[in-house]
């Protein structure tokens, strides 16, 4: 039977800081690589260029490299939710699960988006994007059930997942309202900025979910290891 160990996923050597910083050096040149594009888009016509690595549209670098971050944080989740055997960190641990793997798929399919459609077939007009009022309302209540079923998770892991989870829902929802109250004035500089820390925080969150679970994962004095996933039950 196939086992899912330490060395298995590569991460028993290179340690979670490591990943960590592997993940924060691509974000960073995602980052880079916008500004500069953009910067270049002032001078000369590259139209294709800019709609690729636009980090404020959708099907794009930008977008692609989120999502897998997401993915990512819903894989690792999964596999602490294998090795995991007792009830509480379990469920805890398939809500985290969940939770990336909606905001996977939503941050590929943008979904969000359709939360905005009642607000605007009702005439209601809002000084921010359509989705953001309904939206802030489902990321209150989705909040409140992981916080919940976080507090059954180890303190250090759950804590750090927290602090990610805050992180996250600030800039999905706080600052992209803000974004969206600066880009009824055009899309200036300060708009720029604001979906640069938006993006990026979002990204930052996703790295800090990541080194949580890999650290839990690979932790002795806590909770399962992975090695717990291949090991023989006794008879």
């Amino acid at each position: 039977m196939w086992k899912v160990t330490g060395d298995t996923l590569g991460v028993r050597t290179v340690g979670s800081r490591r990943v960590g910083r592997g993940l924060l050096l691509v974000t960073l040149a995602v980052m880079c690589v916008f500004i500069a594009v953009f910067t270049l888009g002032r001078v000369v016509s590259i139209p294709d260029a800019k709609a690729l690595m636009d980090i404020g549209a959708e099907a794009n670098i930008p977008t692609w490299w989120n999502t897998m971050l997401l993915a990512l944080v819903a894989a690792l989740a999964a596999i602490a939710w294998r090795a995991e055997s007792d009830r509480g960190p379990r469920t805890a641990w398939a809500a985290v699960t969940a939770a990336g793997t909606y905001l996977s798929i939503d941050e590929a399919a943008v979904l969000h988006e359709k939360l905005g459609v009642p607000m605007r077939e009702a005439g209601l007009d809002v000084v921010t994007y359509a989705w953001v009022l309904p939206g802030a309302a489902f990321a209150i209540l989705a909040t409140l059930v992981l916080v919940r079923l976080g507090r059954r998770l180890p303190r250090p892991t759950g804590g750090r997942l927290g602090l990610a989870l805050v992180v996250y829902g600030g800039a999905a929802v706080g600052i992209e309202g803000v974004n969206g109250v600066m880009s009824r004035n055009g899309h200036g500089l300060d708009f720029t900025v604001g979906i640069i820390l938006e993006e990026g925080l979002e990204m930052g969150a996703c790295i800090i979910a990541v080194c949580a679970i890999l650290d839990h994962l690979l932790s002795g004095d806590h909770g399962p290891s992975l090695e717990r996933l291949g090991r023989p039950k006794a008879a």
